[in-house]
């Protein structure tokens, strides 16, 4: 027993014997290339049958022999790899130096793909995709690659080239959706942190993390990370661009003239020149800055915001021939957008139609190479369609002599219009930043509902959500003195059981609450002859429809509208039959008013979507889940138009009425007077261009669309945004009449100011309303005077479509009140308002009223999830006084709508006007409510009647209401 273990080391010496002479065979005498050769081609052998462990050993073994074996370092390299020894891999490959060889292609290739999707050394990553190019433009894998690298690192107009080429080359690649947008990019942010810690001295991680912040809406958080990025070396030719805007956008205007001195003569970057542009304007250097948006406009024809800006600003300079192809550039690119949404980024499956039509919309903004790939890809599913067939040819025909960049120069205004004459901007960034204003701290409301006899609750007509679009609307808020005794009442739309019109309706109906003269309300639907009531309501407008002194209303419904007709005695007519030959629609908000000026008021439906299943259909997220569509997976519904005959009826003259028709996507209204003797109408639509309906003249017969030329169909952008309310006054204080739209969530709202006749100017960040609104969605909104100090509050009810909450997306939101300091709007802190001002619920409508008669202006909120309440105005506001106006017309409309005051009191000039529609699915109360400040006495009151007619009246008394009648002298109301 003693002697085995010496047998079984005398076994293992042998075994080592044998196993080194079979490697290294002394008695081998052929040249040692000739044995590497030999030792290679057996692990390739074992590599092949999958035995890699042993054909790297062999491989190994081969190159000790002969260190210039080069494919022997490929076959060790791609062991190392397969058994996850990434830094062995790459060192192997580094051993292949014989530039621009296959060999050292495939090297470079290989090592590329480790570097970025493995070890995430990016700039390594970068040099070796790069070598691959350098020698191989077209490169499949190389352009890929490299493309995707730039994608995750927000370059993406680097990839773009890169793209492209896979494109001429046919490969199909859903890189094309990282084309799709200005904004696009890859996301993986793990990928970016790992890279961060790989190599802390490459700046594309840092890169990509502040593209996504970006994309977050995280401003201060992009601007950190491009502050770290700009110490180190290999920064992108765009990185003085980028930083450029996140220092406007985090408003830090004292870093700005440091960035300009930074900057090229000629910047290389679109970025560049959009920033000079705004800096330019900041400067109010209108010239200066059509020449950077337009050297903007040059290098990214995409640009909505420079084209948009052109268009605009050659208008104010009177180069309306010049404007018109800026104009129409943006009009295209918005169609683009919402078909690119239709077709490629909808919830559900796009018909074929929809994606034609994108192709098409491809084609007509001149990114040809995306639409041959789309158009590429279409032809698979469809590969017979003669539509098809005939745009790909047309396509394919101009592709042979076009360069590799994503659109056509010759589908680019700014290279066929010549403004080089106007300057380059000088700047003096400094002097253009505008002191904070100041605010007061009096402001708060009490939030009350059935303890003052307001107990209403809508109801969306479901038992627990089932993610259909009818769902998220809300009711309706109408104000209206039904009975003439200058008390407000309020009338609410309630939804019904879905599907069941008159089973159980009763129990959903429209709710009319009669005021007890300011100290409570009680609820007299049944009795006022309101029921029953078998709409699905959505909003409502009170007015005077036949000129008898008695205010009625008109309700929208899912379905046919109705119209109640005051009967004078305290009790309601339905009278829908007077809208001749009405149809099923889907009207969200409405209004009543003289359109046409032949002193008959008129009806307007604001229509949203249309579509066979629009009330049924539901969407599917990626992961399974059901959620409610979106607007782009509809088409859009066209709004109505119903002009009074002045005998009771009403016909629908949308189309001679209306040019062009209004096809949009209609959630609010506003009818209000710009200065030219008639009313302008305008529409908030969702996602889709806003409306803006002018007349051409006082005696004009129709009304015609100038959303675009008028800044209003877009954000200052250019970008055709989520609307939903309006809220319209003077808030700036400057005699005309401002606009502020609520927007989706991470969209801002947006306020529009006049900046020259009939034009208007996106002033949302400039006026302090930008960052605050990012983070919700705003629908119904009103401005009031809520400390009576001359200056308006801005009220926005928010709250999500549908809950998402458990995908991180608010649903239940506060809502907020933007106080106006003089220069722009601050946000009142909520523990100033109330408590109710901290609770989150899911807003929707807003109507402004004094409800409890103490001269103070009210807010009426509806909720989407929980019982509606009024904010009673608590404000402390003992030493300032008021004055509360009711129009009655005699030579127009009897409801007077589009009438101006001006208020002259102590130093200052104050305008009003009574406007119709108010916004989101409401109706205000029809009187003026002038906060007058610490003066009881207004030194002079204008008026100016939508007829032409004016009235002057001095030494006006304080807080009291009065009704003016057209011609007469001010009455004092009891």
């Amino acid at each position: 027993m003693k002697a085995a273990p010496k047998k079984w080391i005398a076994i293992v010496a042998l075994a080592v014997l044998a196993g080194f002479l079979a490697f290294h065979r002394p008695w081998d005498r052929r040249p040692p290339q000739q044995q590497a050769d030999e030792l290679f081609q057996q692990a390739a052998l074992l590599a092949t049958g999958g035995d890699l462990s042993k054909a790297e050993s062999l491989a190994r073994e081969a190159l000790k022999l002969d260190d210039g074996l080069v494919i022997a370092y490929r076959l060790v390299a791609e062991c190392a790899a397969a058994r996850g020894d990434y830094e062995q891999a790459l060192n192997d490959l580094s051993h292949i130096t014989d530039g621009e060889t296959d060999d050292w292609l495939i090297a470079r290739q290989l090592a590329a793909d480790m570097l970025h999707n493995r070890v995430h050394r990016f700039q390594e990553a970068e040099r070796a995709y790069l070598d691959v190019l350098a020698a191989k433009p077209d490169d499949v894998l190389a352009n890929e690659g490299y493309a995707r690298l730039l994608g995750l690192c927000g370059r993406r107009r680097e990839a773009i080239p890169h793209v492209l080429r896979l494109v001429r080359a046919g490969r199909d690649t859903d890189l094309l959706m990282l084309l799709a947008r200005e904004s696009g990019a890859l996301s993986d942010p793990e990928m970016l942190q790992s890279a961060r810690k790989a190599d802390p001295r490459d700046p594309n991680p840092l890169l990509g993390q502040a593209q996504a912040a970006d994309s977050a809406q995280d401003a201060p958080l992009a601007l950190q990370k491009l502050r770290e990025a700009s110490s180190l070396n290999g920064l992108p030719a765009d990185f003085h661009g980028r930083m450029g805007r996140q220092l406007l956008t985090n408003r830090r205007f004292d870093e700005c003239d440091a960035w300009i001195r930074n900057i090229s003569a000629a910047p290389v970057a679109a970025e560049c020149w959009l920033v000079q542009a705004e800096l330019a304007e900041r400067a109010h250097d209108r010239r200066g800055a059509i020449r950077c948006f337009w050297e903007a406009a040059k290098l990214r024809p995409e640009s909505l915001h420079a084209n948009n800006q052109l268009a605009r600003k050659l208008t104010l300079e009177s180069q309306l021939e010049q404007a018109e192809p800026f104009f129409e550039r943006v009009r295209q690119l918005n169609e683009f957008r919402d078909l690119q949404r239709r077709a490629i980024m909808s919830n559900q499956q796009p018909s074929f139609a929809d994606v034609l039509r994108m192709i098409q919309a491809y084609q007509s903004v001149g990114r040809l190479w995306e639409a041959f790939a789309w158009g590429r890809s279409a032809l698979e599913v469809e590969p017979n369609n003669p539509e098809l067939r005939k745009t790909l040819q047309e396509i394919g025909t101009q592709l042979s002599e076009l360069p590799l960049e994503l659109t056509a120069r010759k589908y680019n205004p700014a290279h066929q219009i010549d403004l080089s004459h106007y300057p380059v901007p000088s700047f003096g960034i400094a002097s253009t930043v505008q002191e904070s204003g100041s605010t007061s701290s009096d402001i708060s409301f009490h939030q009350q509902r059935a303890e003052i006899g307001f107990d209403f609750q809508y109801s969306d007509g479901t038992r627990g959500t089932t993610r259909r679009m009818f769902e998220f609307a809300g009711g309706g808020m109408a104000v209206v003195d039904f009975d003439n005794d200058g008390a407000p009442d309020l009338f609410c739309t309630q939804g019904r059981a879905w599907g069941t019109p008159g089973s159980g309706a009763e129990k959903q109906h429209d709710r009319l609450f009669h005021n007890q003269l300011g100290r409570s309300f009680r609820e007299i639907s049944e009795s006022a002859g309101l029921m029953p009531d078998t709409g699905f309501g959505q909003g409502a407008s009170a007015g005077d429809v036949n000129n008898d002194g008695f205010t009625d209303l008109y309700v929208a419904n899912t379905g046919t509208n109705t119209l109640w007709l005051n009967n004078g005695d305290g009790t309601f007519t339905d009278h829908s039959a007077s809208l001749a030959d009405q149809t099923a629609q889907w009207t969200t908000s409405c209004l009543v008013a003289d359109l046409n000026g032949d002193s008959i008021p008129d009806l307007y439906d604001v229509n949203y979507l249309t579509g066979d299943d629009v009330f049924d259909r539901v969407c599917v997220q990626e992961h399974g889940e059901k959620i409610m569509c979106a607007p782009y997976d509809f088409h859009p519904a066209m709004d109505r138009v119903w002009l009074g005959d002045g005998e009771g009826g009403f016909r629908d003259q949308t189309t001679e009425f209306l040019n062009p028709p209004p096809n949009g996507k209609g959630l609010g209204i506003v009818a209000m007077n710009i200065g030219d003797d008639r009313l302008s109408l305008f529409v908030a639509n969702d996602t889709t261009a806003n409306f803006f309906y002018t007349a051409d003249s006082p005696d004009a017969t129709s009304l015609t669309e100038t959303a675009l030329t008028a800044g209003l169909a877009f954000n200052g952008d250019g970008k055709a945004e989520a609307c939903m309310g309006i809220a319209v006054a003077d808030c700036t204080q400057d005699g005309r009449l401002d606009l502020l739209v609520t927007n989706f969530l991470h969209e801002s709202n947006t306020l529009y100011s006049p900046i020259d006749e009939r034009v208007f100017g996106d002033r949302t960040r400039e006026l302090g309303l930008h960052d605050a609104t990012l983070p919700v969605l705003g629908f119904g909104t009103q401005f009031l005077d809520a400390n009576l100090d001359g200056r308006f509050e801005l009220f926005v009810a928010n709250g999500y479509t549908q809950d998402l909450s458990k995908y991180n997306t608010p649903y239940k939101m506060r809502p907020q009140l933007f106080e106006w300091s003089g220069q722009g709007f601050q946000q009142v802190v909520a523990s100033r308002l109330g408590g109710w001002s901290e609770a989150e619920a899911v807003g929707r409508a807003v109507a402004r009223l004094d409800w409890n008669l103490d001269g103070k202006p009210d807010l009426a909120v509806g909720l989407l999830d929980a019982p509606s309440f009024v904010l009673t105005n608590t404000s402390r506001a003992a030493d300032s006084h008021y004055l509360k106006v009711q129009l009655v017309g005699r030579e127009t409309a009897r409801d007077a709508i589009g009438t101006a005051i001006a208020v002259k009191i102590g130093e200052s000039n104050w305008s009003h006007q009574l406007t119709a529609g108010d916004g989101y699915q409401c109706s205000n109360e029809r009187r003026i409510h002038i906060g007058c400040g610490p003066f009881s006495r207004i030194a002079r009151l204008t008026v100016v009647w939508p007829s032409g007619a004016k009235q002057e009246f001095n030494d006006v008394p304080t807080s009291q209401a009065v009704t003016l009648i057209e011609g007469h002298e001010l009455i004092k109301m009891n």
